[in-house]
C-alpha cells in the first residue's frame, strides 16, 4: 500500500455503507462502533486498501482517511453522495 488519501467533508446525511460503496471499496473486515448519543465511526480492510469513516453528526463532518494500492479520488466519489469537501488531500 502507498497511497494516502485523507479528506474531511460537510455531510448533513452521512451513510456510510454508501460511502464505501461509493469509494469502490470491496468487501473485507469490518469494525463498526456507534457512539451515544450520536456519531459512529465505520473502518474496513480489504484485500487492496483500508479506510476509516469517523462522524460528527452535531457538526455535519465526517473524516475519510484511505490506504490503497493505487490513488482514490475522494472527492469525486463522494460528492454524488451528497457530500461536501472541507479540506481533502488526495
Amino acid at each position: 500500500m502507498k497511497h494516502v488519501s485523507q479528506g474531511v467533508f460537510r455531510a448533513a446525511n452521512a451513510d456510510l455503507r454508501s460511502a464505501l460503496a461509493a469509494l469502490g471499496l470491496p468487501a473485507g473486515v469490518d469494525v463498526h462502533h456507534q457512539f451515544a448519543p450520536v456519531g459512529q465511526s465505520w473502518v474496513r480492510c480489504a484485500h487492496d486498501r483500508q479506510i476509516a469513516l469517523h462522524t460528527w453528526p452535531e457538526h455535519e463532518l465526517v473524516t475519510v482517511d484511505v490506504l490503497a494500492s493505487a490513488p482514490v479520488d475522494l472527492v469525486a466519489a463522494l460528492r454524488a453522495l451528497g457530500w461536501t469537501p472541507i479540506e481533502a488531500n488526495p
